[in-house]
């Protein structure tokens, strides 16, 4: 039943309004709490500027027939609301206010080492991430941006939610980096943004003037030295670069920035992804990429190749293309789902055992599944799609636990080595053969357009859907001449991305199977962003012999293979890089794996290899690691094998039955053990509780089903059968194809 009522919030809900400040400003911003949520504390500061209409008459009505859906919508929903044949077409970003105005007379007052919070209300919460950055301009016009607040989780199925920023004790030497600059001091001066981007994945934003008590520079003769960083660069595919899998806490203290680092803006055009990438999905346009989660640009990489192509740009696709883009977006659909669902029935499972609360500042945060996380103070969750979190299990064994139960349909959800539920990751993995098909037809992921003013980016028809005499043409004109423009940003932001990334992170290399070129204009080759997606462990396709372990690409260690080119595949604090052939020789055929199929561990079978340690490698049968084994082309000899019985019995957490990770035994199915390797089946426990098998939980309660006695009656017949388990060792071929997303960059 709570699988069905997920499925009917899914299909029937409208996500169409969003987050703001907990006030409003037609009432005068004073501070709203809402009933089941402990209340925020007194005199929060919820000032932000009313967002623009843009001149758009749809945006007008919604104005003045629905107010408060105007102050919560996000950029992408907003910029539907417009007469494509009519109204020129303006960019939202940073603040959504008409051209970039942050002349405001309602503005946030902060000092340097306080912490400020700021009430936050969703009206649908999704998982998000959420980036608080001060906005200044230097001597010379440009645009800088001061992070204060790292991207950290909020929503995730939770509506009242709070943020905290600390301005940094060194805000006042700014004045000492930014030529031109002489604090925040009066409206005009700098702007708070509080930059949000969810898993759908769609853009959201609020501005509110700041003034900085004590951040003027004392008169006097100094020597200004321009510091201001580079601005942040989308890693594409390359997710290794990335610092979590999953989203930072916001009430970890880390994720508030000790020291105020100028940088230059990235000046994104949302308008341009909106009329000719995807209309209605945005890749991530905030200005601190390079700290968001593995998980959150997973999401935007799935929707960003899967893109329908923008409101105008659909208008030059083929039938045939419209008809492969429509199926490209119903998989990720319906693979994004599917994680969504599992990830929320185990969070389900154990989220009593998860309940937690905490102190933001003065700000008591409920009591519940993460909360602590997103700064929650109501402990209501609401489950639909996109609110799910991905989050960690704290518990290794249960960790473990949970993902040996998992069907081989979702397998990717927990990597191995890990204890992360991480819902997009696993789908980008799943679809990573999808996206190389769709590769070689000209659909690729496509970043933010960058454009060098704040103001709209200019277009040769204002992004009207009309030729060159402003005739009527569905957007035909502008989208033909917005492709060239797509493939210069892509290979703008690769170059970027390479000449970005620290030293000891390899440059991404250029690897191409195919040639790809775009299907509406053949004669113009489309370059590929840079990086590869990370493969499918069930895919056999994917493995490659050249991957290796190591902290960095100069430590690789040649012993530590990597097949499948996944980072859980290596030590904790080593990553998988994929090597050259002056690097490390690559892994030879024959030895490449210590992992066999069999009913038993000692009815292995070593012509049946499943390198990933998946049962779905083994057709029914359980997959296990052995040293006896030995893939040796010389030899044909059969190994000797130790008595050790290991399971993983897998139970259904997909939704469509009912999972016993939660303790409730049915029948003896629970035997006690060290691990999901090592269980005796002489020792039953029947109430699933761990203290029946130790005292200090040194051996634990393991669900094993009917193995147990499968296990025996197998042996029983090995016994009365006199048959002897000798399986002869053959060499074992393996086709290695590297599916690569990418063309060659121009």
């Amino acid at each position: 039943m709570q699988f069905i009522i997920f499925l009917l919030l899914t299909i029937f809900s409208i996500n169409n309004a969003d987050l703001r400040m907990a006030s409003t400003p037609k009432g005068n911003f004073i501070v709203q709490n809402s009933e089941g949520s402990i209340p925020f504390v007194p005199n929060l500061n919820a000032n932000y500027m009313e967002p623009s209409d843009f001149n758009y008459q749809g945006l007008k009505n919604q104005r003045a027939n629905n107010y408060d859906n105007f102050l919560r919508s996000n950029i992408d929903n907003e910029q539907d609301n417009r007469n494509f044949n009519n109204e020129i077409g303006r960019d939202m970003l940073p603040f959504r206010t008409l051209e970039a105005n942050s002349i405001n007379n309602n503005i946030i007052n902060a000092a340097m080492g306080e912490k400020t919070l700021i009430p936050l209300r969703w009206n649908n919460p999704h998982s998000s991430e959420c980036e608080i950055n001060i906005w200044l301009k230097s001597g010379s016009g440009d645009n800088i941006v001061v992070p204060i607040k790292k991207p950290s989780c909020c929503g995730e199925g939770y509506q009242d939610n709070v943020i905290d920023f600390t301005i940094p004790n060194d805000f006042n030497k700014l004045p000492l980096k930014v030529p031109g600059f002489n604090g925040c001091n009066k409206i005009g001066d700098c702007t708070l943004q509080i930059y949000a981007h969810s898993v759908e994945p769609r853009t959201y934003a609020i501005g509110t003037p700041i003034i900085i008590a004590n951040t003027t520079l004392v008169p006097g003769t100094y020597n200004v030295v321009p510091q201001i960083e580079k601005a942040t660069v989308d890693p594409q595919l390359n997710l290794n670069v990335l610092p979590n899998d999953i989203c930072l806490p916001t009430t970890n203290e880390q994720s508030n920035k000790i020291s105020a680092v100028p940088r230059f803006a990235r000046l994104v055009s949302d308008q341009f992804n909106h009329a000719y990438q995807n209309s209605d999905f945005s890749p991530y346009s905030g200005q601190q990429h390079e700290l968001i989660s593995r998980n959150l640009q997973s999401a935007t990489i799935l929707r960003m190749t899967a893109a329908n192509g923008g409101e105008l740009g659909k208008s030059i696709l083929t039938n045939e293309n419209k008809k492969f883009i429509e199926t490209l977006i119903n998989n990720v659909n319906t693979v994004v789902q599917k994680y969504e669902t599992t990830a929320n029935n185990i969070i389900n499972k154990i989220k009593n055992q998860y309940q937690n609360t905490a102190m933001l500042g003065q700000q008591q945060l409920a009591t519940c599944f993460r909360c602590p996380h997103t700064g929650s103070v109501n402990p209501q969750r609401i489950e639909q799609q996109t609110y799910i979190p991905s989050f960690e299990i704290k518990d290794s064994n249960l960790a473990n636990q949970i993902r040996n139960n998992l069907p081989s349909n979702v397998k990717n959800l927990i990597p191995i080595n890990s204890q992360n539920v991480q819902i997009y990751y696993a789908a980008l993995k799943e679809m990573s053969n999808d996206f190389a098909n769709a590769a070689s037809k000209g659909f690729v992921y496509q970043p933010a357009m960058l454009k060098t003013s704040i103001t709209t980016m200019n277009d040769p028809t204002n992004f009207l859907k009309v030729d060159e005499t402003g005739k009527k043409d569905n957007g035909v004109y502008s989208s033909t001449i917005a492709l060239s423009t797509k493939i210069q940003n892509i290979n703008k932001v690769t170059n970027l991305f390479t000449n970005n990334i620290p030293p000891s992170v390899p440059l991404p290399t250029t690897r191409t199977l195919y040639e790809t070129s775009l299907p509406f204009l053949p004669t113009i080759d489309i370059p590929s962003p840079s990086g590869t997606l990370p493969p499918n462990p069930d895919d056999q396709s994917t493995i490659s012999m050249s991957n290796f372990c190591g902290k960095t690409y100069d430590t690789v260690d040649c012993n530590k293979p990597c097949f499948y080119g996944l980072d859980s595949e290596c030590d904790i604090g080593t990553i998988c890089f994929n090597t050259d052939l002056q690097k490390c020789t690559p892994v030879s055929n024959n030895t490449i794996t210590n992992r066999f199929c069999g009913v038993t561990y000692e009815m292995i079978d070593c012509n049946r290899p499943c390198i990933s340690g998946l049962n779905s490698e083994c057709s029914g049968y359980i997959c296990f690691q052995t040293d006896n084994c030995i893939i040796d082309t010389t030899s044909s000899s059969s190994p000797t094998t130790i008595p050790n019985i290991v399971t993983t019995k897998s139970d259904n957490l997909d939704g469509n039955v009912d999972s016993n990770i939660d303790g409730n035994v049915d029948g003896n199915t629970y035997f006690c053990g060290i691990d999901q390797n090592n269980f005796n089946c002489s020792q039953p426990c029947k109430t699933a509780l761990s203290s029946e098998c130790s005292n200090d939980n040194t051996i634990l309660c393991l669900n094993i089903d009917n193995l147990c006695n499968n296990i025996n009656n197998a042996l029983a017949n090995i016994a009365n059968n006199s048959i002897q388990n000798t399986p002869t060792i053959i060499p074992l071929l393996f086709t290695v194809i590297i599916l690569f997303f990418a063309s060659i960059l121009i």
